[in-house]
């Protein structure tokens, strides 16, 4: 007898898909199609198609390698603070200590906030003029004058790094911890018992256990860094001198400064490849010679 074909699994699963699609798919073939496009939003232009132009443009502009560059020295400087702040914090919470528990609620707080408040905060905590750190800093003989910190050139980008690790850290920390908590105890006791110390526990069964919970956490904070730009919006809108103004924030002057649609898409796209192509090698380099590790 001949089975019949079963439609419900197929109708079961097609408003997920269609959400897909709606969110996704058809969001960026739209990209794809205008970045070939002249669209400029204020002139009463007929639309025309440029090809490559726009991505070309980009290419060999200065300004956009510019921005690339303080963008990666963005994400990369939040991701190396983020991977640091993680595995210190984690280490400790994964230990018997007096108050634990609280530690580890407290650590979510700063993911918890809203962004904006955190940032106006911060604004005033780091102000040169008015800021508290400053005082306390001056008052103890630390500086010997108030330092700028979102004026300055020299310490602006520093300053957004270290507001968004402190912003994204309990992300890594909560994963690297239940990393930690997840590897069996008698890994350790064994290691014990052959003379094996703190130091070299931790190196040959903490971090290579740890390790696919930890790349992950450092390509999803990347990522997510490098198109973050609420602080940088709030506080510097990408100054002093264009300093702090990553790839994100300059998408967004494109087109609601200058109302360049296509290039604004254009620039969208290239911002997506890049990012394409360092979790590709990232993933490779990183993950090369532990494949059979990390398909368990």
């Amino acid at each position: 007898m001949e089975k019949k074909f079963d439609y419900l699994p197929y109708v079961l699963i097609a408003p997920g898909i269609a959400i897909l699609i709606f969110v996704y798919v058809w969001p960026l073939t739209s990209s794809i199609v205008w970045s070939l496009q002249y669209k400029y939003l204020l002139r009463i232009e007929r639309t025309r198609w440029v090809g490559l132009q726009n991505y070309i443009h980009f290419i060999k502009s200065p300004v956009f390698w510019t921005r690339v560059w303080t963008t990666v020295m963005y994400a990369g400087g939040t991701v190396i603070i983020n991977f640091v702040i993680g595995i210190i914090t984690a280490l400790a919470l994964n230990r018997n200590i007096p108050g634990r528990d609280i530690f580890r609620a407290m650590i979510i707080i700063p993911w918890m906030l809203p962004t904006t408040i955190v940032a106006i905060t911060a604004e005033w905590l780091l102000s040169g003029l008015t800021g508290p750190i400053n005082d306390l800093l001056t008052r103890f003989g630390f500086i010997k004058e108030p330092i700028s910190f979102f004026g300055s050139v020299k310490w602006a980008l520093p300053t957004m790094i270290f507001l968004t690790s402190w912003r994204s850290s309990p992300f890594v920390i909560v994963m690297i911890l239940a990393a930690f908590q997840a590897i069996p105890r008698d890994l350790y006791e064994a290691a014990r018992v052959d003379g094996a110390g703190i130091w070299h526990s931790f190196i040959h069964i903490t971090l290579p256990l740890a390790r696919p919970t930890i790349v992950v956490c450092l390509l999803l904070s990347y990522v997510w860094n490098f198109n973050f730009m609420d602080f940088v919006y709030v506080i510097t809108r990408g100054g002093p001198i264009s300093t702090t103004e990553i790839i994100p924030l300059y998408i967004y002057f494109r087109l609601f400064q200058r109302y360049r649609f296509g290039e604004t898409c254009a620039l969208s796209i290239l911002s997506l490849l890049m990012l394409s192509i360092f979790m590709y090698f990232y993933i490779k380099v990183v993950w090369k010679g532990g494949g059979a590790q990390y398909s368990t």
